[in-house]
């Protein structure tokens, strides 16, 4: 079908070690795809890295990413490009908890043009309740600027959550 995506292929590498007490992890990724048909000339490709360092009870994690003519937009007939990075810093104390800090920035383009910007902030900490069992607490804030109109977004979460791993 026109403007469909098939072939898809999407590879990710990861590192993982130890320099004393200090732990690095590095990853990325690489994907894309072919667009059959439509209006949509490119076919979508997306890439990211990201980094995680810990050292004794405090970390920090970034990465940057992109995605090229892959969020969506087929059914627009449009060429949309998204692009950001992330960064973090988290404390893990003694004890049950553990607090972090992070925030995502990006932008949109649509045919070449930027039409959103985006901003992220979000303040969240963990209680661990037992194996594979934490409890999260958190607040976000959100913000949104289109470039091409005076609509601004804007939000604020608070939220808490169970999360289970097995």
């Amino acid at each position: 079908t026109a403007g469909q995506i098939n072939d898809i292929f999407d590879i990710g590498v990861n590192y993982s070690g130890s320099f004393g007490t200090t732990d690095v992890v590095l990853s990325a990724r690489y994907g894309t795809g072919d667009i059959q048909g439509g209006a949509v000339t490119s076919d979508p490709e997306t890439w990211g890295v990201g980094a995680n360092v810990t050292f004794g009870q405090f970390g920090v994690a970034a990465s940057y990413g992109e995605d090229k003519n892959a969020n969506g937009s087929l059914a627009l007939a449009t060429e949309a490009d998204t692009e950001g990075y992330s960064f973090g810093v988290y404390y893990d104390p003694a004890g049950p908890w553990t607090f972090s800090l992070t925030t995502y920035q990006g932008e949109e383009e649509v045919n070449n043009v930027k039409t959103a910007e985006y901003s992220n902030y979000a303040l969240m900490g963990r209680r661990n309740l037992g194996p594979g069992v934490n409890w999260d607490v958190y607040a976000i804030f959100t913000e949104t600027d289109f470039t091409n109109n005076a609509l601004d977004v804007e939000g604020t979460i608070i939220g808490t959550g169970i999360a289970l791993g097995f």
